[in-house]
């Protein structure tokens, strides 16, 4: 009888306990069971024979699993090198950049932000159009747009704008990414800088439009020249204006145009062993330069003289283009001198109207020492109010005329900036508090207290800024005047006057014009306000002076 069986019998029925006593029918029941723990026990014998060779074989399963784990490992670990090294091959040779499906950007790589000129955190969640160049027709977007929305990859160049203002070129390809339902996610861009390739085509067409100009009827007189050769070209202008039948007819007597230029200071001089005639051109190519010569009549004609230097087959020449000024430059002279004329006019009549004009504010003041009842007062208040504004436009024309002439000099004087500078903006104070503003003087305690200064003109300076900010400064608003020390250097310091205010601001498009004569922010401000247009006119010039800004 199976053990398990048998021991379970005994610790049913005792130790000594005959089982054969039992009923037949329980003793057949007793073997069947037996006969089944039997095979139970050949069943888990077996099972434990299959799961040891099982285990046998699995654990050499998991040994070859492991080493190709181990392979692959190697071989993924392989690949993210690859991928790493790809990547940075990509930043720093392509623009990439990605973006959801409305546009707006989700990555970029370095490349992309310093191309751009924008940070990552400048960019991420904006706009693609950030980068987009105002001139660039809205149909390349437009036709972009479409091609990648319909799951197509798109190609072509743009022209960008950096967060500076400036242009950048690149080629683009964009990609949409498609999810496992074919359904796009995002877009990826890659782009390569092709600025200096662009900028070298415009410079070749550029180049090649003024080689056309000599064969085309210009206005100008225009011919190509060698350092050693001479003239090589010229068009039809050049030998109607200088009455010259070919250009062999010139070289007959000339070699180099310069030998027609007229001797005269400020202008263009003759070729000499020390230097070329060029060479003030090319040297200072943002200046106007100009040469007298003499046309066919005989008549001296003034002309503005551009070069360009084109290196061709080895080979180096100049494209000159002479422009015929001479109209201009009467009509300058005559400015000029209707200019002149207008300041010593202005200035003559200016100190005419002050003298009495001072009468008036003289007799007003005897007026107000008289018996007056009080309507009289009030009439007298409105001369004298009406009289001190128009001699502050009077010295604010006198002024003008004089910077304008070139008359006035600065009186350099030593200068406390913590009393003298202080004490003549403390009279604001009062004008402040008529309006309920809030007037705060800052001076910087790092500040010499000494400096050399014309202490009147930067008074005058600040009280126009001042004077500004209060006039256009609603009530309960504040009117800051500071000095602020910017370096040393020496004995000289640089030293930063400025005035803030809570006022109406001037519109940005506004804020170059505003220092033109008589222009003010706003043309219903004269209405409204008052005032000539004058004071930051005379600010900045009297800046100027001061060789400040």
């Amino acid at each position: 009888m199976n053990r398990l069986l048998n021991r379970q019998i005994k610790n049913i029925f005792g130790k000594n306990y005959d089982i054969t006593q039992l009923d037949n029918r329980v003793q057949q029941l007793l073997c069947l069971i037996d006969d089944a723990y039997n095979d139970y026990d050949k069943e888990k014998r077996l099972l434990k024979h299959t799961i040891e060779i099982n285990s046998e074989e699995l654990i050499e399963v998991y040994k070859t699993i492991e080493k190709y784990n181990l392979s692959l490992k190697d071989q993924v670990d392989e690949q993210s090198i690859l991928l790493r090294q790809y990547k940075d091959a990509i930043d720093k040779t392509m623009v990439v950049s990605k973006t959801d499906i409305t546009g707006r950007i989700t990555y970029v790589n370095r490349a992309f932000c310093k191309l751009s000129g924008y940070t990552e955190d400048e960019l991420l969640g904006k706009p693609h159009n950030i980068v987009r160049h105002p001139d660039e027709p809205f149909g390349i977007y437009k036709n972009m747009w479409d091609t990648i929305s319909s799951k197509q990859n798109w190609h072509g160049e743009l022209r960008n704008r950096a967060k500076d203002g400036s242009s950048y070129y690149v080629d683009t390809h964009i990609f949409p990414l498609l999810n496992k339902n074919n359904h796009i996610i995002e877009y990826m861009a890659i782009r390569s800088n092709i600025t200096k390739r662009v900028i070298a085509e415009k410079k070749l067409q550029k180049e090649y439009r003024y080689n056309q100009m000599l064969f085309d009827d210009q206005e100008n007189v225009v011919f190509t020249a060698n350092i050693h050769k001479g003239i090589l070209k010229a068009n039809k202008r050049f030998f109607e204006t200088f009455g010259f039948d070919s250009l062999a007819d010139f070289k007959k007597k000339y070699r180099c145009i310069c030998e027609l230029f007229i001797g005269r200071e400020g202008y263009l001089k003759k070729t000499s062993p020390d230097e070329h005639w060029t060479d003030i051109v090319f040297r200072e190519p943002h200046r106007q330069h100009k040469a007298l010569i003499y046309d066919a009549k005989g008549e001296e004609k003034t002309f503005s003289v551009l070069l360009k230097s084109i290196a061709f087959e080895d080979e180096e020449f100049i494209i000159a283009s002479f422009t015929d000024i001479t109209e201009l430059e009467l009509a300058r002279e005559m400015a000029e001198a209707s200019e002149k004329a207008k300041s010593q006019f202005m200035a003559n009549m200016s100190h005419e109207i002050r003298t009495p004009m001072n009468g008036i504010v003289g007799f007003t003041d005897l007026l107000f020492d008289s018996d007056l009842n009080n309507k009289q007062r009030q009439f007298t208040e409105y001369i004298k109010s009406s009289t001190m504004t128009l001699l502050q436009i009077v010295n604010d024309i006198l002024d003008f005329s004089k910077i304008e002439s070139g008359n006035l000099e600065l009186d350099l004087i030593p200068t406390n900036p913590f009393t003298d500078i202080r004490n003549a903006m403390n009279i604001f104070k009062s004008q402040a508090g008529q309006k309920d503003i809030s007037f705060i003087i800052n001076i910087d305690s790092s500040i010499s207290e000494c400096l050399i200064m014309d202490r009147l003109r930067v008074v005058q300076i600040l009280t126009n800024l001042i004077n500004n900010a209060i006039k256009f400064t609603p009530k309960d608003g504040s009117v800051e005047m500071s000095i602020k020390s910017l370096s040393i250097s020496g004995n000289r310091e640089k030293v930063l006057f400025y005035v803030q205010d809570t006022g109406i601001g001037i519109p940005k498009n506004r804020q170059k014009e505003i220092f033109q004569s008589f222009i003010q922010a706003d043309s219903s401000t004269t209405r409204n306000f008052g005032g000539t247009g004058l004071g930051l006119t005379i600010s900045s010039s009297l800046c100027r002076l001061m060789e400040s800004q």
